[in-house]
């Protein structure tokens, strides 16, 4: 995209990180079109220890950028979910990275894994930042709102649906974003 030609300045370094994040989102989308259920791979992953894990990986830039994170998971055995683990990092790696993508510096995030009843989890992503844009469908890929790709949360929903489950998108208690997505257990 040549995007390196354009002069330096805030627009070149906006373009070159959505860049950047549109780069991660395809591989994933290829990496996803290359696994099949017609092979013979059906995931399932122990859930909770991972999830924990990865919210725990997003610490030190909250911390850096002076928001309170709180990652709460529930004690006991494992859950496993119909999902990979590499859809597991993403999933959670896409919620967060909107959050930190799209609220002011400060805000605080919340990220709570629940068992599910039938099996599987919910993962709930609460920000206190701004929320959702009104009138714009989020989840649709292509549509943000928020001057980026709009992939992020379309890949979390394909995630959450091809796993038994799905996504929804609201707002969190502090009048922020909540997204919530439901994993299924495996098949």
């Amino acid at each position: 995209m040549r995007i390196e030609a354009l002069p330096a300045g805030e627009e070149r370094g906006r373009l070159s990180d959505d860049l950047d994040r549109l780069q991660v989102m395809v591989d994933h989308v290829v990496s996803e079109a290359r696994r099949s259920e017609r092979e013979g791979l059906v995931a399932g992953t122990p859930a909770l220890a991972l999830l924990a894990d990865r919210a725990a990986f997003w610490a030190p830039l909250a911390e850096d950028q002076g928001r309170d994170l709180t990652v709460s998971v529930p004690e006991g055995p494992e859950v496993p979910v119909h999902a990979s683990e590499p859809d597991l990092v993403a999933l959670v790696d896409v919620l967060l990275d909107n959050v930190f993508t799209h609220t002011p510096e400060g805000a605080g995030v919340a990220v709570t894994v629940v068992r599910r009843d039938g099996g599987g989890l919910v993962l709930t992503v609460d920000d206190a930042g701004p929320g959702f844009p009104a009138g714009v469908d989020v989840v649709r890929r292509g549509e943000s709102g928020a001057d980026s790709t709009g992939l992020g949360l379309a890949i979390a929903q394909q995630t959450a649906t091809e796993s038994g489950g799905g996504l929804s998108v609201g707002a969190s208690p502090t009048g922020g974003g909540r997204v919530t997505v439901e994993l299924g257990p495996p098949a």
